[in-house]
């Protein structure tokens, strides 16, 4: 994930003003239905930039 979010910071995809967050959280969500997967990196990409997940991008 962190590799991930680092390419497209290089790319110039993503941008993120205090870099890419050294550890992202991956884990299984308790309800089947939210998915495989669940992660907090729109939390901490929100944090880092300062602004709202929902307008981090």
């Amino acid at each position: 994930m962190v590799a991930a979010l680092s390419s497209l910071v290089e790319e110039g995809a993503l941008t993120l003003p205090d870099g890419v967050p050294a550890e992202v959280t991956v884990e299984r969500p308790r309800q089947k239905g939210h998915g495989d997967y669940a992660t907090n990196v729109a939390l901490q990409a929100g944090q880092e930039g300062r602004d709202q997940p929902a307008r981090a991008r």
